[in-house]
């Protein structure tokens, strides 16, 4: 299932799409840098990161988008930092369901719900 993911030419600019990647399952496509704009959580520390898509190659590129879920309210990434980072955020709230853990066989502590965090347990399954 995993080789089945989106090509760099069948993304659109501006989406957000459910992702494997090293540090997130959400990610906003950036069509210019050919890379997503991820909430990234790291030593209690929230803030927005990039990670390039997997056909940009080694070793920059980690991320393989499966799933176009919605055009972003917001523009601008850079000037609205905070607010592309809330956007992020709640993803997994509004997004994930156990079907969609099932279906693309990820790893993932559902109390999500509660916190809005995604705690990765293992990435075992995910075979870049």
């Amino acid at each position: 299932m995993n080789d089945n993911y989106i090509k760099i030419d069948d993304l659109k600019d501006g989406f957000l799409y459910f992702i494997l990647a090293r540090n997130s399952y959400f990610g906003i496509w950036k069509a210019e840098k050919k890379s997503f704009i991820i909430s990234r959580y790291k030593f209690n520390l929230n803030y927005l990161f990039e990670e390039y898509h997997w056909d940009t190659g080694e070793p920059f590129g980690t991320v393989k988008p499966f799933k176009m879920l919605e055009q972003s309210p917001l523009s601008g990434f850079d000037e609205n930092r905070e607010e592309t980072l809330a956007y992020l955020n709640t993803a997994p709230k509004k997004f994930l369901s156990e079907s969609m853990i099932r279906e693309y066989d990820v790893n993932i502590d559902l109390d999500i719900y509660n916190n809005h965090k995604i705690k990765v347990h293992n990435l075992t399954q995910f075979k870049m």
